[in-house]
């Protein structure tokens, strides 16, 4: 048998180098262009993470403002309830004393109406006296 010519085998050999390196090179491209999208899609998942945390943050600031509102409200209202149970408490005095004066003219008023009495049944039984002393008799 004969064998190939030793240029021949040349040839092929470098061939098959070549593909070989070219195959490699195709590799490592494919590895740079996976791991180039394996960081884009990184990046893009850290970008929406930001997102959702300046989302997070102005709910946040929202409801700190909301919060304060709500405490300045409550504020508020409890001042309003200070000054009503104040009022409540001027009230019941001035209901006190109103009682306490319309219990004192009620006996005044009693006082003055037995004093009238006793004038008219005085003035009746003088009158009746005058009459009965004053009657002719027949």
């Amino acid at each position: 048998m004969h064998s190939p010519p030793l240029h021949a085998c040349a040839n092929s050999a470098r061939v098959k180098l070549q593909q070989a390196l070219q195959t490699a090179t195709f590799e490592l491209n494919y590895e740079r262009s996976s791991r180039i999208v394996e960081n884009v899609a990184k990046d893009e998942d850290i970008r929406k993470l930001k997102f959702q945390i300046l989302l997070l943050e102005d709910e946040n600031d929202e409801l700190h403002e909301q919060l304060t509102q709500e405490e300045d409200r409550a504020d508020g209202l409890e001042h309003d309830v200070e000054d009503v149970a104040a009022r409540s408490e001027e009230l019941e005095v001035e209901l006190q004393n109103v009682s306490n004066e319309l219990r004192i003219k009620l006996r005044e008023t009693d006082t003055l109406k037995v004093r009238l009495f006793g004038a008219f049944t005085g003035t009746e039984r003088r009158l009746t006296v005058m009459t009965d002393g004053a009657s002719i008799p027949p």
